[in-house]
């Protein structure tokens, strides 16, 4: 007699999302399919641990347009103590720098943030069952990169700095990743907003890196804060 084939269980799903309808939209798209199991929506830190630990869903879907840093972030601490969960990034930019980051970190997946709701839960199915997806579009000019890339080129060797950090650097490092501006860096540390501006700029210089969002990426990755 034939084997009968067990019936898969549902992929259970997690989003997070700055934006409140958004992600509830999504959830009530995505809950059709019935393959798809939507465990809730997150827009903290906190609020996505909390539901890692008590569901353990396989798949995240984080939306990086309303909370760049913060989603690093947690991107990061994802991938560093729930190696088994898998992401997939929303995001409506396709800059390079970005991305690479985002490969660093172990993303499984990159969509622009218009793709459809159908696509989606194709994409979330394919990571599902141990697959990579990222977005054409928005990958057209890292694969011109991909030949002379090294992983230097995005997080630093071996996350090693030009020079030391100051105390004072460390301080605004911790505010930067916490997405603080040059003028709530300024307001929390009692100093002038050129000042903070200057010490991000320091920062920058000795972490070689380009932008905030790469130096929070690599502060995370690399436990300097």
């Amino acid at each position: 007699m034939p084997e009968v084939e067990n019936k898969n269980e549902d992929i259970k799903v997690l989003i997070i999302t700055g934006n409140k309808i958004k992600g509830h939209n999504l959830q009530k798209s995505l809950g059709i399919n019935e393959d798809l199991k939507l465990v809730g929506v997150a827009e903290k830190a906190t609020e996505t641990y909390y539901i890692i630990e008590s569901l353990s869903p396989e798949i995240i879907v984080i939306d990086l347009d309303n909370f760049k840093i913060e989603g690093i972030n947690i991107i990061a601490k994802i991938k560093q103590y729930y190696k088994d969960t898998k992401v997939i990034v929303l995001s409506s930019g396709k800059d390079c720098n970005e991305m690479l980051n985002l490969i660093s970190l172990g993303i499984n997946a990159y969509c622009l943030s218009e793709v459809s709701v159908s696509h989606l839960a194709l994409i979330i199915k394919t990571v599902a069952r141990g697959a990579c997806c990222f977005d054409p579009l928005a990958t057209s000019a890292l694969m011109e990169r991909i030949p002379n890339l090294k992983r230097e080129a995005f997080i630093g060797s071996e996350g090693h700095l030009s020079a030391p950090l100051s105390e004072r650097e460390k301080e605004v490092l911790k505010l930067m990743v916490k997405g603080k501006s040059n003028t709530l860096i300024a307001k929390e540390l009692i100093v002038s907003v050129h000042t903070a501006k200057a010490h991000v700029c320091n920062i920058l210089h000795k972490m070689n890196v380009e932008d905030r969002v790469q130096a929070a990426v690599k502060a995370v990755s690399y436990n300097l804060v």
